[in-house]
């Protein structure tokens, strides 16, 4: 499942209330069942509304807010966060190793709870993080990521889509990091 930013939670859309069955409890049987789940920005919701404690747990959620640019951490305190700050080199994303210049980064997360893992942060506020599912038991190989990077941020030129991508020359840095990303999320933890 690909859920991409709609500029509000739209909670309306997602199964009712906090607590109710629906299309946020079938997210997450999807996910348990062996799923993939990628979730930008106010998609949150879908984590932090889940009727499941597992899922509203998995972070410490933030105010929402942001568009903030600059200087962004990659953690590469584990194996694949070391090749992912190898790509990033390798494809002219980075030119500091552990480092990535990103644009309208949101800051609707400020930290992770295990087991999730961090990939992206700024001052130890993660932008970026995945987990395998079920929690409970990640041998099932599903998997969920939530991400504050916008793919159509401020440096593609402020165009909606399809119109700013890619952006004149090919894709920029923080498209390049959410390619990685996305496909490193069909490997099994």
């Amino acid at each position: 499942m690909l859920l991409s930013c709609e500029c509000s939670e739209n909670n309306q859309n997602k199964g009712g209330d906090v607590g109710a069955a629906g299309a946020r409890q079938a997210m997450h049987d999807y996910a348990d069942g062996g799923g993939r789940v990628i979730a930008t920005h106010y998609h949150y919701t879908w984590l932090k509304n889940s009727p499941q404690s597992d899922f509203q747990e998995i972070a410490n959620w933030g105010t929402a807010g942001g568009g903030g640019s600059g200087t962004y951490d990659v953690d590469t305190t584990f194996a694949r966060g070391a090749s992912f700050s190898d790509w990033l080199g390798n494809v002219n994303a980075s030119t500091s190793p552990g480092q990535i210049q990103l644009s309208d980064v949101t800051d609707s997360l400020t930290s992770v709870n295990a087991p999730a893992q961090s990939w992206i942060k700024k001052n130890n506020a993660v932008r970026y993080f995945s987990f395998a599912t079920p929690i409970s038991a990640p041998a099932q190989c599903g998997r969920v990521a939530f991400t504050d990077l916008h793919a159509m941020g401020i440096s593609s030129g402020g165009s909606t889509f399809p119109n700013g991508c890619p952006a004149p020359g090919g894709l920029n840095a923080q498209q390049k990091a959410l390619e990685f990303l996305l496909f490193d999320l069909a490997a099994c933890e």
